[in-house]
């Protein structure tokens, strides 16, 4: 019974387009959630979103941007949805700007390491004297203090395809990544997942749509949304699509 409720309750939604409305989304070119490619852009987050409108009878537009433009661009309201953000992401404001959906995905970050040569790791301070590569631009708060004082040396790199291939020629002790990302760079390069180690989790943001304060009122309708895509199963899905072999 209650399988045919939900049912109907899809079918009763996807039908009901009377609040439907036309988004500029956009977000930063941030692999695997979000990606320009030959074929156009694509990623995780992309994939979600577009399934999302399809649900809600709105139509989109999507953009990527660097981030620093991205923020600028927010700010001034020339797009009204940054489809790939976290609440975590951003200042505490009194009187703020913008509103978040639920979230659709844990965007979490590790210490990895070359499997051989694995450090036990429970605080940064494990990692005196080491070296940590990064992705150029990235700030981790729990490194930083360590950063600034040299008692672990930062390394920034400007691929993450290319960080890997550090890490993995060892020139670095440690590389610093999201799950979904190491998963879907050792599938774009063909490494051998157990090669590796995951060490000491540093990160678990929540992601989420961020909209623009006038467009508040969509984020009911799009909340609904993802919750149907969780209980489908399409989320571990498309997060499969980018990360695992098929």
């Amino acid at each position: 019974m209650k399988r045919i409720l939900f049912i109907f309750f899809i079918v009763f939604f996807i039908t009901d387009k009377t609040c439907a409305e036309h988004f500029i989304a956009a977000t930063a070119d941030w692999s695997p959630y979000a990606m320009q490619t030959e074929k156009g852009i694509t990623g995780i987050s992309v994939d979600i979103i577009n399934e999302i409108v399809k649900l809600t009878g709105d139509s989109i537009i999507i953009n990527l941007y660097p981030a620093k433009r991205l923020n600028q661009l927010f700010e001034q309201n020339k797009f009204d949805i940054n489809f790939a953000d976290s609440p975590d992401w951003n200042k505490t404001k009194k009187n703020p700007n913008f509103v978040f959906s639920k979230k659709y995905i844990d965007v979490k970050e590790y210490v990895y390491f070359v499997k051989n040569r694995y450090i036990e790791l429970k605080r940064p301070i494990d990692l005196k004297g080491k070296t940590i590569g990064i992705s150029a631009g990235y700030y981790y708060d729990m490194f930083q203090d360590y950063f600034n004082k040299g008692i672990i040396t930062k390394k920034e790199i400007y691929s993450n395809i290319s960080l890997l291939r550090f890490l993995k020629k060892g020139r670095c002790d440690a590389a610093l990544f999201d799950h979904n990302l190491f998963e879907y760079l050792i599938l774009q390069l063909q490494y051998d997942k157990k090669q590796f180690k995951q060490g000491l989790e540093i990160n678990n943001a929540p992601l989420g749509l961020k909209f623009r304060i006038e467009k508040r009122n969509a984020v009911k309708r799009f909340n609904q949304a993802i919750s149907i895509l969780e209980k489908k199963g399409f989320i571990k899905q498309i997060i499969h699509k980018y990360t695992k072999v098929n």
